[in-house]
């Protein structure tokens, strides 16, 4: 059985800052693999040891996101996988979302 799971690097809260108006400061904040994605990759590991197959661990993005692969990889994953969407991708990603939000707009009676 192949088990795909997707991780992402969030801000460690642990190491997590405020400047003094008491918002948060993300520039050189510490990242880590969010704990939700530590869970998926502790359950696909688990289940990997009782069916077999591989652990797939797969992310997007920069160097932050290898960081993440190394930790799902200590849990116990199999093999890694990163991908950095092309500028064409991620401006395909992002229009559904916008899409929405205009039409999620239009049908509440809002304008934009």
């Amino acid at each position: 059985m192949n088990i795909v799971v997707l991780v992402k690097s969030a801000v460690d809260e642990a190491e997590l800052k405020a400047d003094p108006s008491g918002h948060p400061v993300l520039k050189g904040a510490a990242m880590k693999m969010s704990s939700f994605d530590m869970n998926g990759v502790e359950e696909a590991v688990k289940q990997k040891e009782v069916n077999g197959g591989t652990v797939i661990v797969l992310t997007l993005g920069g160097a932050d996101s290898k960081k993440a692969i190394r930790e799902a990889m200590a849990m116990g994953g199999t093999r890694p996988s990163t991908s950095w969407p092309s500028p064409r991708t991620r401006q395909t990603l992002s229009g559904p979302r916008t899409a929405w939000r205009r039409r999620s707009s239009a049908s509440a009676g809002w304008t934009s």
